[in-house]
């Protein structure tokens, strides 16, 4: 009879290890999506104003009030801000997909 009741209690205490474990796992992948979907919006705005800034650059090449070196530097930083966004959107694809797994989500058909 012993044997049996610490048997049980140990599958209790195992499964509220599991349980503890998938609820901690679900909380992160939910942080980490919701920390990825912050970058995006940041990241999306950091490419609208670089889009702006090329734009306005360029156009104050066209009129002679910037240098060559003004435009190389504007297309820089859109390169730069294209290649955060791109970065941004892949994170929050990633997260998102870590959230659906450790709910379950991908399992479903």
């Amino acid at each position: 009879m012993r044997l049996a009741e610490s048997t049980q209690r140990q599958a209790t205490a195992e499964l509220e290890h599991a349980t503890d474990k998938a609820v901690r796992d679900v909380w992160k992948a939910y942080n980490d999506t919701k920390v990825a979907l912050a970058k995006h919006e940041a990241a999306a705005a950091l490419l609208a104003a670089s889009e702006q800034a090329w734009d306005a650059t360029l156009e104050s090449y066209r009129n002679g009030l910037s240098t060559f070196p003004d435009v190389r530097e504007a297309e820089r930083n859109l390169a730069r801000a294209r290649t955060v966004d791109m970065s941004a959107r892949a994170e929050v694809r990633t997260r998102a997909a870590a959230l659906a797994f450790s709910t379950g989500d991908l399992a479903r058909p």
